[in-house]
C-alpha cells in the first residue's frame, strides 16, 4: 500500500504524466477481454507502462502511459515532485 511506501521509501504514488491510446475494435457487454500490462522502459524518475486489451486473438485497444514516482515537496510548498525509482520497487516489477 502507498501509505507504507511513503513511510519506508518516501514515495506515495505513481501519477500519470502522459498517455496515448488507440481504440482498434469495438467491445461489448459480455465480451471476454484479456488485459496485458507490462513495463517497457525504466527511466531515472519515470517508467513507461503499456496496456494491450485483447478479445481472443484480436487487439481491441493499445495504450502507452508514462508515470513518475512521486514524493511530497520538501520546500514547504504544497505539491509533488518526481523522485528516483527505488531499486527495490523496480526489482519487484522485473
Amino acid at each position: 500500500p502507498w501509505h507504507e511506501t511513503e513511510k519506508t521509501l518516501g514515495v506515495f504514488g505513481t501519477p500519470l504524466v502522459d498517455t496515448h491510446s488507440k481504440f482498434l475494435k469495438t467491445a461489448s457487454y459480455g465480451d471476454t477481454l484479456l488485459v496485458n500490462v507490462s513495463v517497457t522502459e525504466w527511466r531515472d524518475k519515470s517508467f513507461v507502462q503499456v496496456y494491450r486489451i485483447m478479445r481472443g486473438d484480436e487487439a481491441i485497444m493499445e495504450c502507452e502511459e508514462v508515470r513518475i514516482f512521486a514524493a511530497r515537496r520538501t520546500d514547504g510548498k504544497n505539491g509533488i515532485r518526481a523522485v528516483a525509482i527505488p531499486p527495490e520497487i523496480q526489482a519487484l516489477c522485473s
